[in-house]
C-alpha cells in the first residue's frame, strides 16, 4: 500500500455506508451542515490519526514485488496508523418531527458491524478492521467544539486499525548465479577478485 491508504479506506467506508442507507448520502469532511449538498445527510470525518502503539516497532512483512512462493514475505518500511472517524447523521429536513436520523444511524452501524474488515482490492496487502470506539462525552464535546456554528448531531466514533503507510517498495536481492571459493591467507594488502 502507499500513501493513498487513508484516502482509499475512507472512500471504502463511504461506499459501504451508502450501500446500506442510500446512494450519495455521505459527505467526507467535517460535520458542518452548511457543507452538505442536497441528498447528503451523513458526514464521515477523520478527526484523529496516530501511530499504532502496538505495531510501530514490529517488522511489517509483505509479499515480494512480482509475487513469489506463498510462504515468502519480505520486510517493508511502513508506519502503522490508527484512524478515528466520527460519523454523524443530520436530520433531513432540519426541523423534521420524525427522528429519521436515528433509523439511519442504526442502519449504518448494522452495515459496518456486518462487514468490519477491509482487505483486497480496497487495501492491497492489508487487513484493516473498523470497530466502534467508546468515546467519552467530554472528548466528543471537544470534537464538536471545533464547529461552533453546527449543533451536535447523532454521532458515533469508529476506529480503523492498522492502516499501513509504506515508504518504499522492497527490492528483492539478486539471485546467486555463481559461487567462487578462494583459499589462502589474506594479509590485508591483496586487492582484486
Amino acid at each position: 500500500m502507499s500513501a493513498d491508504a487513508i484516502a482509499d479506506l475512507t472512500s471504502a467506508i463511504r461506499n459501504r455506508i451508502e450501500a446500506a442507507v442510500g446512494q450519495s448520502t455521505v459527505h467526507i469532511g467535517p460535520p458542518v451542515s452548511s457543507d452538505l449538498t442536497a441528498g447528503e445527510s451523513i458526514t464521515l470525518f477523520l478527526f484523529h490519526v496516530e501511530p499504532n502503539r502496538d505495531l510501530r516497532n514490529v517488522e511489517h512483512l509483505v509479499e515480494p514485488p512480482g509475487g513469489g512462493p506463498d510462504d515468502l514475505l519480505v520486510p517493508s518500511e511502513a508506519l502503522p496508523l490508527d484512524l478515528r472517524y466520527v460519523i454523524s447523521v443530520f436530520r433531513r429536513p432540519p426541523n423534521a418531527a420524525d427522528p429519521v436520523e436515528l433509523r439511519v444511524l442504526g442502519q449504518l452501524v448494522q452495515a459496518l458491524a456486518a462487514q468490519p474488515t477491509y482487505t483486497d482490492p480496497v487495501l492491497p496487502g492489508q487487513t484493516v478492521r473498523l470497530t466502534p470506539e467508546p468515546y467519552p462525552m467530554e472528548e466528543m464535546s471537544r470534537v464538536w467544539g471545533l464547529f461552533p456554528t453546527t449543533p451536535y448531531q447523532s454521532s458515533i466514533v469508529y476506529l480503523a486499525t492498522p492502516v499501513f503507510i509504506t515508504f518504499a517498495t522492497p527490492t528483492p536481492a539478486a539471485p546467486v548465479t555463481e559461487r567462487r571459493l578462494r583459499g589462502g591467507v589474506l594479509t590485508g594488502t591483496e586487492v582484486g577478485p
